[in-house]
């Protein structure tokens, strides 16, 4: 019996907005192609799903997925029609990125390995002869509770998470210093922490609020006080959860052998391309089968054809 996930129709109240053709994967289908459609769902001879192009209001190629049998082995991406980066999968997760150039020459390359839950255990980049791996541990409950950087099989970068019963950070330590939460709001507001440096000196950080918004932080050292407005001491960047993608690991390369200025720039990026990318998923989850990992949510969409 076919899976369903690749026989099926757009939404009624979306096909408003997707002009969408489906054709076989053959030659004469192919040339036959309405190339004003924003959507081509090529389908081999039992209709079940082979590829999906995404094209841009410009009719530019945005996007190609290729599926083998019942899971993707690869997605194409694509800027003004020319190939950025491709991703390549194995058992249902992504393995192997690589990005280009607009000449086309590779400038990075990103290797993962999985674990039997489908958990990233690793992340290697490769570029310019050098390659940084980020190692993952979890604990019982998925979270990330350790993660190793090594370059060029160097270890240079140790951290570990502690979480509470909510789930949230509260305790975070590498080589060079220990964070200790010691107040979370209601909202989960950073209220207060202790920083301890490898010189042994602790850094007592409080952030006074209002309500929830923000007025100043105090920052306490060897019994001598500042007060300082910075939102940057309200959500310590150690604090923030880890997560495993190249985004990630990138930030952390910027912070441990870029500059500030690079760091700042990254990050900024970073979350300019998460907030796009957000939108683009939201977007794909209620439309087509665009991954793996978005299918049981699009189920409650799709429809048998």
């Amino acid at each position: 019996m076919l899976d369903s996930y690749f026989r099926f129709e757009v939404p009624a109240d979306l096909a408003a907005y997707y002009r969408v053709t489906n054709v076989l994967n053959r030659t004469e289908d192919k040339n036959n192609v309405n190339f004003c459609s924003d959507l081509v769902i090529e389908r081999d001879d039992a209709g079940c799903v082979a590829s999906i192009k995404y094209y841009t209001p410009d009719r530019e190629l945005s996007k190609e997925v290729c599926y083998k049998g019942s899971e993707i082995c690869k997605i194409n991406h694509y800027r003004g029609g020319i190939l950025y980066s491709e991703e390549v999968y194995q058992d249902g997760y992504i393995s192997l990125k690589n990005v280009y150039l607009r000449n086309g020459n590779l400038v990075h390359t990103y290797e993962y390995e999985h674990g039997k839950k489908g958990e990233v255990l690793s992340i290697c980049k490769k570029s310019d002869g050098r390659e940084i791996l980020a190692v993952y541990k979890y604990d019982d409950f998925g979270r990330i509770v350790k993660r190793r950087i090594f370059l060029n099989s160097e270890k240079v970068l140790e951290q570990h998470y502690g979480y509470d019963i909510l789930d949230r950070i509260t305790a975070y330590t590498d080589d060079n210093q220990r964070i200790v939460v010691s107040k979370l709001g209601k909202k989960n507001e950073l209220i207060s922490y202790v920083i301890t440096d490898k010189m042994g000196n602790n850094i007592k950080i409080d952030n006074d609020f209002i309500g929830q918004e923000y007025r100043c932080t105090r920052i306490t050292l060897n019994g001598h006080c500042s007060t300082v407005k910075n939102t940057s001491y309200v959500d310590n960047v150690m604090l923030k959860k880890p997560y495993t993608s190249e985004d990630d690991l990138d930030l952390i390369i910027a912070n441990l052998f870029g500059s500030a200025e690079s760091f700042r720039t990254a990050r900024d990026k970073s979350l300019e391309n998460h907030s796009t990318e957000m939108i683009e998923k939201n977007i794909e989850m209620r439309t087509l089968p665009i991954s793996i990992r978005k299918r049981l949510m699009y189920d409650k969409a799709a429809k048998v054809s």
